[in-house]
């Protein structure tokens, strides 16, 4: 591979964002790329927890050695949060919580680690959606079912 991971999400962006330019929204889909160099765009099958063990297996199976999960999400950012408010955002999610923006989320890998990007979604209550920039983010902690989805092989002996 001769990009970098952060040059893959841009190219996995464009392409992206003319999708929703037509159609107005995403679906969870993994742009991924094999140890032989082949690309493949796969949409995760079912609900999140089967689609994460169902795309583990299929990563390990075809030799997935780079990706980037794309899909549409709530980001809140706020800094100082209760425990109170943390358990609840955990159990209810942010779909209702004040002060989230949807976004549309990238979360790629490969062997040199993980990044994230997202691009704000704004929705006007008439018109089509629209998407503010890219925005690479270097997480110092990356964590859900979607990270880490790369088989961890040993070093050779």
């Amino acid at each position: 591979m001769t990009n970098t991971l952060q040059d893959f999400i841009v190219e996995v962006d464009k392409k992206i964002v003319v999708l929703f330019e037509s159609k107005g929204a995403i679906y969870p889909m993994y742009h991924t790329v094999t140890r032989a160099g082949d690309h493949n765009i796969l949409t995760p099958p079912g609900e999140k927890d089967i689609a994460a063990i169902v795309m583990r297996a299929y990563f390990e199976l075809a030799d997935v050695v780079r990706y980037v999960f794309v899909n549409e999400a709530w980001q809140l950012y706020a800094t100082k949060l209760s425990e109170d408010e943390m358990r609840e955002i955990a159990k209810r999610g942010l779909a209702d919580y004040p002060g989230r923006i949807e976004v549309l989320m990238y979360v790629g890998e490969d062997d040199s680690g993980t990044i994230t990007a997202h691009r704000t979604i704004t929705r006007p209550s008439h018109g089509k959606a629209e998407l503010g920039p890219l925005e690479i983010d270097r997480p110092r902690v990356s964590e859900g079912r979607m990270v880490g989805m790369l088989p961890q092989r040993g070093q050779p002996s």
